[in-house]
């Protein structure tokens, strides 16, 4: 069975925080290994903090996670398609995912599961690690009547809303 609820992922300020303290812990020591500067001194830091700005709004504006949602005509006609694309890029969907799925232990968890019911199924379609590249792993799909909502990184997003046309 699918998982009904669509995964958020990682925002802008968990991956700019990642990218900004990577590049600082990392060019702080190779500033002060370069420059042959102690690191009980302020400019590694200031070098590192410098390099970490960049690589965090790079690496924020290329690798966050974000949902797109798209207006569809079809929800049979778009999957078809939605799977093609996918195969391309080289997704295979994931049978019987429900890694995002959250236990309903609330006293109103008949009322959680009758919610849960109605909504569409989220279909996780995954890459293979070989294929990986610095690309994003797993695009979660979630397909209604009227509209689809895709959960992934933003250049992944990028590549599919380009082959969809759009």
């Amino acid at each position: 069975m699918a998982a009904t609820k669509m995964p958020k992922g990682p925002g802008f300020m968990v991956t700019f925080a990642y990218y900004f303290l990577a590049t600082l812990f990392l060019g702080s020591f190779l500033a002060s290994r370069l420059l042959h500067l102690s690191l009980g001194t302020a400019i590694p830091y200031e070098l590192a903090a410098l390099a970490g700005l960049s690589v965090g709004i790079v690496g924020t504006a290329l690798n966050r996670s974000e949902v797109m949602e798209l207006p569809i005509a079809s929800p049979k006609v778009f999957r078809n398609r939605l799977g093609q694309i996918l195969q391309e890029l080289g997704f295979t969907l994931v049978p019987d995912h429900e890694g995002t799925a959250e236990p309903a232990t609330s006293p109103d968890s008949q009322l959680d599961r009758a919610v849960a019911e109605a909504e569409p199924p989220v279909q996780c379609y995954r890459r293979s690690p070989s294929l990986l590249a610095f690309s994003a792993l797993e695009v979660y799909v979630q397909v209604g009547e009227r509209s689809a909502y895709l959960m992934s990184r933003v250049s992944t997003l990028h590549k599919i809303r380009q082959k969809l046309g759009l």
